[in-house]
């Protein structure tokens, strides 16, 4: 009822003041969705054809579903929101069930659900579900730790709260407020630690911190190891 379909192929509004703009195959099944262009999109009904998604929106792309309250989706193709406030600019493949979460772009990037105010900026496969993490790019990257980031590389984790790295392959972030800055396989568990690069090395004293070299540790308070 109230629903509107202004102009395309075969599109479906069924969703009370719901519209379809354009495009082809395109539904408009939650109250208040829109769906704009494109070709299968899906607004505010998941794949069980149950309705959901008030307020829900797809702006273009193929094969999007958006089936959160205020969900939204810009474009690209098999992307899903199913989050309340969600939205995923682009990309393929990308999921975002957190609410308040942000996919910007990417592949087969998932913000979990209780990834709340969490975002992907793109990137592959990477997986952010602390509240307030965030990942920046990379592949197989994932923050796990309230507020904890990755700002790219490969296989990294953010798993502390308020932890960061910034790229390089297998370093964790363990310890809250600890840094891994680069290199592989490195580790800052201790709270307020660092390991700048290097391979295989661990921060596990507070405030430690490791500058580089390889197997190497600082585990006492302050301590400080320059890899040498």
């Amino acid at each position: 009822e109230y629903s509107s379909v202004s102009g395309g192929y075969e599109n479906v509004a069924e969703g009370y003041y719901s519209s379809v703009s354009g495009g082809a195959y395109n539904t408009a099944g939650g109250e208040y969705s829109s769906v704009s262009g494109g070709r299968k999109n899906n607004a505010g009904q998941n794949q069980k054809f149950t309705k959901g998604g008030m307020w829900s929106s797809i702006s273009g792309g193929n094969n999007n579903t958006a089936t959160g309250t205020d969900s939204s989706i810009s474009g690209g193709y098999l992307n899903k929101a199913s989050g309340i406030e969600g939205s995923i600019l682009g990309g393929s493949e990308n999921e975002a069930v957190g609410k308040y979460s942000t996919i910007s772009g990417g592949s087969k990037n998932t913000i979990l659900e209780k990834g709340e105010h969490a975002s992907i900026t793109g990137g592959l496969a990477n997986r952010a579900y602390g509240t307030f993490s965030s990942v920046n790019g990379g592949n197989r990257n994932v923050a796990s730790g309230k507020l904890s980031s990755v700002s790219g590389g490969l296989q990294n984790k953010g798993s502390g709260m308020l932890s960061s790295v910034l790229g390089g392959k297998k370093n964790e972030s363990k310890g809250k407020q600890s840094a891994v800055s680069g290199g592989i396989q490195n580790k800052a568990s201790g709270m307020l630690s660092s390991v700048s690069g290097g391979n295989r090395n661990l921060a596990s004293g507070v405030q430690s911190s490791i500058l580089g070299g390889k197997n190497e540790a600082a585990t006492g308070k302050n301590s400080v190891n320059t890899g040498e």
